[in-house]
């Protein structure tokens, strides 16, 4: 049978292609000589479990660690081959995104390296590779930084490792974004080698990296840093963070921690922090800093969670500028929520609230301690989600309705059931006592 689809003019043929998920039009490649040197132009080229296999995964759970290593291994060849010829084959003048997650280690570096001089060569704009190490015998692959370009603006790494040479350093200085995830910084050398050459970054991201204990970022290495993220899902953390005369505008962690160290960070108006429960004892000391090191700061956000009782001293610093405040709390039936009244006290500009509950299991009373009652001048807009009648949350919800005397909008998502749902908006509404106030209560399924 004649295949008349191939003898179609190339430029039809490119337009076919260009119709085709990546996946499919790695199928038609391989398939057909004709097809092997038509490319259609594609943004993202994307390598991985689902584009070459079909199989779905999400990459932010660990997939490969759900999966037999003998399957694994035998995937391997297949996906370097495919990768291969594909890139080989492949004729647009350039790429934005080259995007490869997968398994794989240090002893197959001839095969990445030639992937990566393949993105400098298309002048691909982000490099993403994740190569799991959990099926790994080897070492992780290690990243060439002397065959990267000026045309390289993001780079995402996983489970590599990131060494550049001091004579390779300035190979980094197009860099607005690096995200490293499970790369191994253990000495401020390593951390060292990367920032001294990444003069125009933007955004540094480190996930579940082997950091130095203590770690510093500094304004001489960084001009241009906005955003900081570092999260630690493992105990393998910094005892201390130091930022010190930077302009950073956002700052995020999450996991666990010793303490941290605000000097002369001017910009920074927004922080986001998630402590695991086996950290509360570092609150103290954050409630105690931030106001006074960061009294720009007007937007916090905060996870908190204890087996006893939630780690909010009575007295603190002011937020002098503060205007908005998350805060998310994995509460107990036993968990006395008034302690979060203290930080609205400190914060006399504040305009926005939010209250996430997340449940955890317990028995026993709950031991309330007083808050007095105060004035809140600015606040207009609160939502409080994942509402239940077990916990005294109620008492803070009536006591925002009192209190907030310009306030515009309250929203209560009711965890149990319809019935309860009813109750709280009667309860809420008795207790209001503006009227120009918006109550909406909703049943959160």
């Amino acid at each position: 049978m004649s295949d008349h689809i191939s003898e179609l003019p190339d430029d039809i043929l490119t337009n076919i292609l260009s119709s085709l998920t990546l996946r499919d039009s790695v199928k038609a490649r391989l398939l057909s000589p004709r097809w092997r040197h038509i490319s259609a132009p594609i943004s993202t080229l994307q390598f991985d479990l689902f584009t070459m296999f079909g199989i779905e995964y999400d990459e932010n759970k660990g997939y490969f660690d759900t999966l037999p290593a003998n399957f694994v291994n035998e995937l391997k060849p297949r996906f370097l081959t495919a990768v291969d010829q594909f890139l080989q084959q492949y004729r647009a003048p350039k790429i934005g995104t080259l995007k490869i997650h997968f398994c794989l280690g240090n002893e197959y570096a001839s095969h990445i390296d030639n992937w990566v001089a393949f993105a400098a060569r298309m002048e691909a704009k982000k490099i993403d590779f994740y190569f799991s190490s959990f099926h790994q015998q080897n070492e992780n692959y290690s990243f060439p930084c002397h065959l990267l370009n000026s045309h390289l603006k993001h780079l995402r790494l996983g489970a590599c490792t990131f060494r550049p040479s001091p004579e390779h350093r300035n190979l980094l200085s197009s860099l607005a974004t690096i995200d490293l995830s499970n790369v191994n910084l253990d000495t401020n050398n390593d951390v060292e080698s990367i920032l001294l050459g990444c003069l125009n970054l933007e955004c540094l991201v480190l996930r579940n990296c082997r950091l130095p204990m203590r770690l510093c970022i500094h304004g001489h290495q960084l001009f241009k840093l906005k955003t900081l993220i570092v999260h630690q899902n493992v105990p393998l953390f910094p005892w201390h963070i130091e930022l010190n005369s930077i302009d950073l505008e956002t700052f995020e962690f999450r996991g666990f921690l010793g303490t941290f160290t605000f000097v002369a960070v001017p910009c920074l108006e927004k922080v986001n922090m998630f402590f695991f429960p086996e950290c509360v004892d570092v609150l103290h000391s954050v409630f105690n800093e931030l106001p006074s090191n960061l009294p720009q700061l007007q937007n916090l956000s905060l996870t908190l969670g204890s087996q006893n009782a939630l780690p909010i001293p009575e007295i603190m610093p002011t937020f002098t500028s503060l205007k908005q405040l998350e805060l998310s709390v994995m509460v107990t039936t036993s968990f006395d929520l008034l302690p979060i009244i203290f930080i609205l006290n400190a914060s006399p500009i504040l305009e926005k609230f939010y209250l996430k509950l997340r449940r955890m299991s317990s028995s026993g009373q709950i031991q309330t301690r007083d808050c007095s009652n105060r004035l809140h001048l600015h606040l207009k807009d609160i939502r409080i989600s994942g509402f239940y009648e077990q916990s005294n949350v109620m008492e803070v919800a009536i006591y925002l309705l009192k209190n907030a005397v310009a306030l515009e909008r309250m929203v209560v998502d009711v965890k149990d059931d319809l019935k309860t749902r009813e109750k709280v908006y009667d309860l809420l509404m008795k207790e209001k006592v503006n009227s120009r106030v918006e109550l909406i209560v909703n049943y959160e399924n």
